[in-house]
């Protein structure tokens, strides 16, 4: 074989093997390579690493960032004055609030009078501030709440400062809530001054609110000390206690020997307060009176009790064959019970009275049952 034949042969073989791996393979078809972009995740899916825990300070803690508000709660291990900073913060807003939430504005005002007077320096700063009026008042009640004479004295100078009257008397209106026997004595001067009309007038109710018998004996000392023309400033104060407990002083106010004016008030407190106690003691101060004066006093006053806790007592009284001046103090207050029992008492001891006082009395108690009767 000639190397021309060889050389086809091998060529052919060649065309051959690429014509068969160039052949496509039955039932399969090349793999299509796609370029797949790599996902983003969106914001959602992406998880924040969660930063370790921070210890702040309470007294470094922001109220605000940004433009939204966080509430922050005061806790007893803040300081006193970090505190009363935060629920100051509060106390405008929920005055102003609409609807005001009242529960959470006494919650405040009772958290921040539990400082004492710590918190009085705060409440004050709002009194003399042009700021709503609504909340110069709530900041009033929580000067009275405190009612210490720190607050007692922030409250009078934001009184004394107010312009609109209408606001004036509102603030007045705290003040005459004060119930601290710590200012007494603080009191009992503004009761006696005469620079100022208006407080001496609310000083006098105060007293009388509190009305325990170390006011009365307070306003009894303070009657051998001043001039006259006081006298009845205190009287007006003491007709108005209705504190039991001060009985006992009253009982010592109306004696023989005090001040008319005195008596009289001091007469007039127990009358109303009327136990058991209050009228004993106005029986026990009629009884064997001489002096005309100081016997009318007395009776006059009987005839305020109206406690039908008393009137057993005053059925027992109206037997009293001892003295008639306690069968007439007896009349003058059972006249204010519309009773038929008492009414047919009065009128059998009518029938049986020799007394001309004592007899008056009691057809002037009867008279006036009849005339409520029809």
């Amino acid at each position: 074989m000639n190397n021309k034949a060889v050389l086809f042969i091998m060529v052919l073989v060649a065309a051959l093997v690429v014509f068969i791996l160039l052949w496509p393979q039955t039932g399969t078809e090349p793999p299509e390579v796609k370029e797949t972009p790599t996902p983003i995740a969106s914001p959602t899916q992406v998880q924040a690493l969660t930063p370790l825990p921070v210890q702040t300070p309470a007294a470094t803690i922001q109220i605000e960032e940004g433009t939204t508000t966080v509430s922050v709660e005061p806790t007893p291990e803040m300081s006193i004055d970090r505190q009363l900073d935060l629920l100051l913060a509060d106390f405008a807003p929920t005055v102003l609030g609409s609807p005001r939430d009242k529960a959470k504005l006494m919650d405040i005002l009772k958290r921040m009078a539990a400082f004492g007077d710590a918190a009085v320096d705060r409440l004050a700063g709002l009194m003399h501030s042009p700021i709503d009026e609504n909340v110069r008042e709530f900041a009033a009640y929580g000067l009275a709440l405190i009612g210490t004479p720190k607050a007692l004295g922030e409250l009078l100078k934001a009184i004394q400062n107010e312009q609109d009257p209408r606001i004036k008397d509102n603030l007045r209106a705290q003040l005459c809530k004060i119930n601290n026997p710590a200012c007494m004595e603080q009191v009992i001067e503004g009761l006696l001054q005469d620079s100022v009309g208006w407080w001496s007038e609310d000083a006098g109710k105060i007293l009388s609110s509190l009305g325990g018998p170390s006011v009365v004996t307070s306003l009894l000392d303070w009657s051998g000390r001043v001039d006259d023309n006081y006298q009845q400033r205190i009287a007006n104060t003491l007709s108005e206690i209705r504190n039991p407990e001060a009985v006992s002083a009253l009982s010592d106010a109306i004696k023989p020997g005090v001040r008319p004016e005195i008596q009289t008030g001091a007469g007039n407190a127990l009358a109303m307060i009327g136990t058991p106690e209050a009228t004993q003691a106005l029986l026990d101060a009629v009884k064997g009176q001489t002096d005309e004066e100081y016997r009318e006093r007395i009776l006059t006053a009987c005839r305020r009790i109206n406690n039908k806790d008393s009137v057993p007592l005053l059925d027992k009284a109206l037997d009293d064959m001892s003295d008639p001046l306690i069968r007439a103090a007896a009349a003058n207050a059972l006249g204010n019970f519309d009773n038929e029992p008492i009414l047919a008492h009065l009128q059998t001891a009518y029938d049986r009275e020799t007394d001309p006082r004592a007899r008056q009395a009691i057809a002037d108690a009867i008279q006036r049952i009849a005339s409520r009767s029809f």
